[in-house]
């Protein structure tokens, strides 16, 4: 087991708890409660490009499960034609 932990930290390039606080988390909670709606889910990151990278992996989520539920819904591949 030891082996495999340390394999697996020499592939990691960074990775730390120093940014769990819980006024982080408050902060999540008072956001999705502010948002109208369905919105319930809050993201929160250090950096622009991990925030816009989660935005659009959900929006892509989002958009196959919407085209799913569509009737004469085209699939290339098992993913939705949009």
């Amino acid at each position: 087991m030891l082996k495999a932990i340390q394999d697996q930290e020499n592939r990691l390039q960074h990775t730390t708890t120093i940014y769990l606080h819980n006024e982080v988390a408050q902060y999540a909670k008072e956001l999705t409660d502010r948002m109208p709606g369905n919105l319930k889910a809050s993201v929160v990151s250090l950096s622009e490009e991990i925030s816009v990278g989660c935005a659009r992996q959900r929006a892509a989520q989002y958009a196959r499960e919407v085209a799913d539920r569509m009737p004469g819904n085209l699939k290339v591949d098992g993913r939705p034609g949009l």
